[in-house]
This record gives structure tokens, sequence and C-alpha cells, in this order.
């Protein structure tokens, strides 16, 4: 081992003890619930650990064989400067603005009015609505990926998919997606949330339960495994606001890695076509196939953000021209501008004429890394502004959010925007330029709470 090598690996298990030291002064505990913390957490999982298998080119899956090291030591250098300078922001506030006091949830607790309820029912019914109208616009359930997980092959499912987004205009395609994502999911939570503190009767079981099946096709109608992942963290974020006051436990992160990865095992095959057959066999199929699949979830979620990052330097470095903000949205065309698709370009670029040469199809997309777009844009100062202020937004965020009074709808919204921010590690920044599902969540949540008295509990 040269000595190249080992300054590398010294490194590379120093930036985390240093990121501890931030991570602590910013006023954060690693077993207390932020929004902060569970970015700088998920960053690690997804934008970190997988760097070793990468760098060794250790077989998961994944085509590793043309990764050049030293590009890829450029992506980690980027990679660290983004968390960094996201710490600083998180520790500039706690400096200037005061620390984020905890608000313990299951305290003086307030659960939901007639009236709210009255709303969230109102709320859920009309998406259920949307659902079936949607449903009924795609042709059928069975002209969906949902529809054709026993009949079909994972090419069929993907191109019935394909066929959902080609179909609808992607104004249509979008104002779908946000019902279900924003109204439908904020709503349930904050149900949810108030059935967990309340008496378990046959009315609430039913009714909780027999809208679980609606939302979860809602999820599974657009074939994205990722929402459904927030979904079950969204879950679990209530049951440690409510049940355990915010406090993680050892044990319920246990609990939860195990519970989390066996439903994810089981959606990646339940998607990956060729399942004609019974019940037996298929769990017989399932066990069979569990090596693979643990494989492939691990690495989707630990080295496909970082294969992604990768691909974003190794065109940046060959295409040093900066876009400065070409790449930001447009809405409605009121700047002189046409918004560049960036990952769209960068995808035709590592598949199409690019060195690796491989098949592209029209319209495939590179996956959306905020600082990667910056860097694009702005070059290493877009990378370091960018992860500051982000840090510096969702410490704000956090801090209005824990001083709003406890109830369920308080809860469900911070789970939900838990579920929502955790994606920033995995979408461009300029999706929250102009962050709509922010935006809609908010008024849902005044919406709920239209004339139920004040809205916030205490100062910070």
């Amino acid at each position: 081992m040269s000595f190249e090598q080992i300054l590398l690996i010294i490194v590379f298990l120093g930036m985390p003890i240093i990121w501890d030291y931030l991570f602590k002064s910013s006023g954060f505990k690693y077993l207390n619930l932020t929004i902060p913390s569970i970015i700088y957490l998920s960053s690690l999982i997804f934008n970190y650990i997988g760097y070793p298998i990468i760098y060794l080119k250790i077989n998961l899956n994944r085509n590793l064989a043309l990764i050049d090291n030293e590009l890829l030591i450029e992506t980690w250098f980027y990679t660290s400067l983004s968390t960094t300078f996201f710490l600083l922001g998180t520790y500039f506030c706690r400096r200037y603005f005061g620390t984020i006091v905890f608000n313990k949830y299951n305290l003086d607790f307030q659960k939901i009015t007639k009236s709210q309820k009255f709303r969230i029912f109102g709320v859920i019914a009309l998406c259920i609505f949307v659902l079936f109208s949607f449903i009924h616009l795609l042709g059928g359930i069975f002209n969906t990926p949902i529809g054709k997980i026993f009949s079909s092959t994972s090419y069929e499912m993907e191109y019935a998919r394909s066929t959902i987004t080609s179909n609808l205009s992607g104004l249509k395609y979008h104002r779908f997606k946000t019902v279900f994502n924003v109204f439908f999911l904020y709503s349930y939570l904050a149900l949810f949330c108030n059935y967990i503190k309340s008496k378990k009767t046959i009315i609430n079981n039913i009714i909780i339960f027999s809208i679980l099946p609606f939302l979860l096709i809602s999820i599974f109608i657009f074939y994205t495994k990722l929402s459904f992942a927030l979904l079950i963290f969204s879950i679990f974020i209530i049951y440690i606001f409510t049940i355990k006051e915010g406090n993680i436990k050892a044990s319920n992160l246990i609990y939860f890695f195990f519970i989390s990865l066996f439903f994810l095992m089981l959606i990646v095959f339940l998607f990956s076509g060729d399942l004609n057959g019974d019940m037996q066999i298929l769990s017989k199929l399932f066990l069979e196939r569990s090596k693979n699949i643990l494989i492939q979830v691990f690495s989707r979620v630990c080295l496909g953000p970082i294969q992604a990052a990768y691909y974003y330097i190794e065109y940046f470095r060959l295409n040093p021209r900066l876009y400065m903000g070409d790449t930001f949205p447009n809405p409605g065309g009121i700047l002189p501008f046409s918004p560049l698709d960036i990952t769209e370009k960068v995808q035709r670029y590592v598949h199409g004429t690019g060195v690796y040469a491989m098949d592209y199809l029209p319209g495939d997309t590179n996956p959306a890394i905020y600082w990667c777009e910056m860097l694009l844009n702005f070059g290493p100062l877009g990378v370091i502004f960018s992860s500051f202020l982000l840090g510096a937004y969702t410490f704000m965020i956090n801090r209005i959010l824990f001083s709003l009074k406890n109830s369920p709808i308080t809860i469900g919204l911070f789970a939900y925007l838990c579920g929502h921010f955790i994606t920033v590690n995995l979408t461009g920044l300029s999706s929250f330029i102009i962050d709509v599902y922010l935006i809609l969540s908010i008024l849902l949540f005044l919406f709920f709470n239209w004339n139920n008295g004040r809205l916030f509990d205490i100062e910070q």
C-alpha cells in the first residue's frame, strides 16, 4: 500500500470526526430527530460509505470497471466539501439564532378536533376520487405497473411506467403526483398520528386500515419504490414522536432497519417480474433471490448516488463551461431563458456519446444531486454556498416546526417534511428553489388548523 493510499484512508476516516464535532456544536444529538440531523446522517449513507467499495471496484451488480479512481477522489472531495459546509450552515444558525428547543411532543398532546377530522377526511376522500379518475384515465389498473406485478416481466412494468409519463403532459403528470405525494400522504400521516394516541376501537381500526390500500396504490401506480421507503420512514418518525417523545433508542433503530429492509426487499422482489405461480412457489423464490435482492438494495442506496455524482464530475471536467443558473426552473417563462435539463445532458453523455458507449433511450436522466447541479452552474463556490444555505435553511424550518403546538397535524407535518428533505441528497437543488411540495404542505397545515386557535406553543 502506497503512502498516498494510506493518507487517503486517514483523511476518509478523519472527515466524519470533524463532522461529528460540527454536528454536536450545532446542538444536535444522534438520538434526537431533527431535519438537519436526518439530512446529515442520510448523506453519510447515500453519499459516503460506499466510496471504498467503488474505489476497490468490488462487484455489487454495478459496472465499476471504467471508474477512474482519480475522478472518484475528486468526487469524494466535493462530497466532503458539501457535507462540511452544510454543517457549518447549521452551526452558524445555532450560534446567531439559538439552539433548537427539542419539543416533547408526547406532553400536552392535543388530539384532532371534529372540524379538523372533517377537513382531513374531506381531503382524503378527494384524493381517492382523483386516484380512481387517474386509473380510469390510464385505461384501468391493469395498465399500470402495480396491476402487472403477477402477470408481467420487469420490462413490461417499466414499459407501463413509461407509458404513463408519455401519455400525460408534464404538467398533468406532476399535478397527479402532487395530489398523491402531498395531500394524500400528509393527510394520512396526520390521521395515523391521531390514531396512535386514540383508543383502538373497531371503527378507528377499520378507518385507518381501509384508507391504507388506496395510499399504497397511489404510491406504486408510478412505480416509485422511494415513495414507499419514505412512507415507512414517516410512520417511524410518528411512532418516535408520539410514543418515545422524539428520543430514539438503539433498539428502535435496529427494529426499524430490519423491518424497512424486509419491506424494501419484498417490494424489489414483487416488481422484479416473472412472478407467476402460487404463494408457496413465490415464497420459495423470494428466499432464493434474497441474497441478490439484498445486494441490489445496498447497491442502489449506498453506491448509486455516488456513481451518479461521479458522472457529473466527469462531465464537468470535460465540459468546464459554467451554466450560470441556466438549469434552474423558469415557471411560466417569466425569465428570459429556457431551462436546460442537465440530468438529461449528463445521461446522454454517459450512456450515449460518452466513453461508456451504452444504449441511450431518449428522455433518460442521470439521478440529480443538488451540489452537482450547483457545481455545473457556479463551480466550487456553488457547492459551498448551496450547502451552507441548505444547512441554515433546514435549521430554521426545524426551529419553526418545534415551536408549533403539539397536535397530530403538527407531527404529521414534521414527519412529512423529514421524508421530503431527506431526498435532497437524491435530487437537484432547483427542486427546492421553488419548493411546491413544501408550500402546499404548509398551506394544507394552515387549512387543517383554520379557526382552531393559536398555532405556536412555545417561543424559541
